[in-house]
């Protein structure tokens, strides 16, 4: 009934020819179920991601597009279904994406792995327990690496600097132009002599 009245009505054809009633404004005025997507990943700007979770949370986008910004720390509201294009490296992180579903009030959740065809992700297939079973070894830092003991000193160090210099306003707005250039004697050359 629907679909034979859109058909007949002349403003639906005007707005058809002009590319601006497609097949989702026919599958919405008849009431059938679609997916409107948006991509939620580091490629996108800040803001842009802000207006997506917030789309997605009043149910203007069903579906998200996520890359590894959305594994931790994001509130997104209500969600149904996880859909993972592969097994995630580690079993937190598997167990992070997944409990992204059913945290609101949904009736049921589920989630989705594809598996590709290559031995690591085979053997998971085979053992769908891998996540719940697997032992999660607790993180750990060497300090073995001369690199990473050095980025550490040079943190601390330029950290001691910036609290004992009187600066106006937000220390964490500071940037490189301030650092480097400006003053007629530029910070870099006050951290030299702290140094």
């Amino acid at each position: 009934m629907v679909r034979r009245l859109v058909s007949a009505d002349p403003t639906v054809a005007t707005l058809r020819r002009d590319g601006l009633w497609t097949d989702l404004c026919d599958r919405t005025t008849e009431g059938g179920y679609y997916y409107r997507t948006a991509e939620h990943s580091a490629q996108q700007e800040a803001n842009r991601l802000q207006m997506y979770e917030a789309m997605f949370k009043t149910g203007r986008i069903n579906a998200l597009n996520c890359s590894t910004t959305m594994e931790m720390g994001v509130d997104i509201g209500g969600v149904t279904a996880v859909v993972m294009n592969n097994v995630p490296p580690h079993p937190a992180n598997y167990l992070q994406r997944a409990g992204r579903a059913g945290r609101r009030r949904e009736s049921r959740a589920i989630a989705y792995t594809l598996c590709k065809a290559n031995p690591r992700e085979m053997r998971v297939f085979r053992n769908s327990t891998w996540p719940f079973v697997t032992k999660i070894a607790a993180p750990t830092v060497t300090l073995s690496s001369d690199r990473i003991v050095a980025r550490h000193v040079h943190s601390m160090l330029l950290a001691q600097f910036l609290v004992g210099l009187d600066t106006e306003g937000d220390r964490t707005k500071l940037n490189l132009k301030w650092f480097f250039g400006g003053d007629p004697e530029p910070i870099v050359d006050k951290f030299i002599l702290f140094l």
